[in-house]
């Protein structure tokens, strides 16, 4: 079983790696949500560029 580190030493760590150890369980297979993340669609994907694919939303040095 895997715990945090006491309060005095959470302080130290970011909340990225905070939430990476209280979400650690022995029964998970991955850290992440594999599967939520392989099922995107259109309609779970946010649309970022509202349709727009104009090559300004690149970066310029691409």
């Amino acid at each position: 079983v895997v715990t945090c580190p006491p309060r005095t030493q959470r302080l130290v760590h970011s909340e990225a790696y905070l939430r990476y150890i209280e979400n650690l369980k022995p029964d998970n297979q991955f850290i992440s949500d594999w599967p939520k993340q392989l099922k995107a669609s259109m309609n779970t994907v946010s649309n970022t560029n509202n349709g727009n694919n104009s090559s300004r939303t690149l970066p310029s040095n691409w």
